[in-house]
């Protein structure tokens, strides 16, 4: 029998927390092209949505690590789950390139610091033997929650396109009505999730300079995750739109 995490109280929760954060994810890969040409937005402008998503967790992650080993993991959760919530409600009035940039922005926050403390917590709670097991169970509700929240927008958004409302007025609503599993997300995480980082563990963080060799594979993970994103996006984009 494997022993795992999975009757921690907290474990469930972050299972809930996952599942109902993630309800967006599927539906913005899909409608974000769409909607950025509804708005004006350049092939160019199309793949720099998507390289800001990508590239705020590679600058911020390299820090956080030492964060929550300091200031613990519980907050760090929190603040994740509260940048998804602002997240939504930045894309929800985002009529312009710029604040649908910033939108991006904001979530790349919240993912960055929301699934490395995330994670952080499912290894302090999990037991040796069954880590793994606890590891697909969370990813299993992010799964889960993406594959719902995908269907019930894509659903919604034929629907309401199709009855002739504009595009605009459309991601408006989706992204309003988004608000609410991430708000449910939030209230959660505050009221289950627990501190998880071991009382046991007075190992003192000391503060160490930076090292070249660290600035310059961020400067590199930065380019290349640059390049792969938005280029990959313009050609994609430029092809639909051919």
């Amino acid at each position: 029998m494997i022993s795992t995490g999975i009757n921690h109280p907290s474990l469930r929760s972050l299972w809930r927390a996952s599942f109902w954060v993630s309800f967006p994810f599927g539906i913005l890969a899909f409608i974000l092209p769409i909607y950025g040409r509804e708005i004006g937005a350049s092939a160019l402008e199309i793949g720099g949505f998507y390289s800001a998503l990508s590239l705020t967790p590679v600058i911020l992650r390299p820090f956080l690590g030492r964060m929550l080993d300091r200031w613990g993991r519980r907050p760090f959760f929190l603040l994740g789950l509260f940048g998804y919530c602002i997240a939504m409600l930045v894309f929800s009035f985002a009529d312009t390139v710029f604040l649908l940039t910033s939108a991006r922005f904001v979530q790349g926050i919240g993912q960055a610091f929301l699934w490395l403390s995330l994670y952080t917590m499912i290894a302090d709670i999990s037991q040796q033997k069954g880590r793994g097991h606890d590891f697909g169970y969370i990813d299993e509700a992010a799964s889960r929650g993406g594959l719902v929240g995908t269907t019930l927008g894509i659903t919604a958004f034929f629907a309401l396109t199709g009855s002739g409302l504009s595009i605009q007025r459309t991601w408006m609503l989706l992204f309003i009505a988004f608000i609410i599993p991430s708000v449910m997300a939030l209230w959660i995480g505050w009221h289950g999730a627990h501190e998880t980082k071991p009382k046991s563990d007075k190992t003192q963080v000391r503060s160490k300079p930076i090292s070249n060799q660290l600035f310059l594979l961020m400067g590199i993970i930065f380019i290349t995750g640059a390049s792969s994103r938005w280029f990959g996006r313009c050609s994609w984009y430029s092809y639909r739109i051919a």
